[in-house]
């Protein structure tokens, strides 16, 4: 069964502010998931993971695009 998960929410910073949010791994688990890499990428494959314990749940992530401070397309 594939699983779906669709988010909307109405954020009052930049663009700018969200796509960094998004895209370094720093700012994203300061609100959102923990990540171990180096950054969002068209093409790759990153895990997001619930919370930082080194055995923290995580799941694997498409990075299908990327338009700059406009949109982010993740599978």
């Amino acid at each position: 069964m594939q699983q779906v998960a669709r988010a909307r929410s109405i954020i009052h910073v930049s663009p700018e502010a969200v796509m960094d949010a998004f895209i370094n791994p720093v700012s994203m688990s300061k609100f959102w998931f923990h990540r171990r890499d180096e950054g969002l990428r068209p093409d790759e494959s990153v895990m997001f993971y619930l919370g930082d314990a080194k055995d923290a749940f995580g799941f694997t992530v498409q990075v299908i695009d990327l338009v700059a401070n406009s949109e982010i397309h993740l599978r």
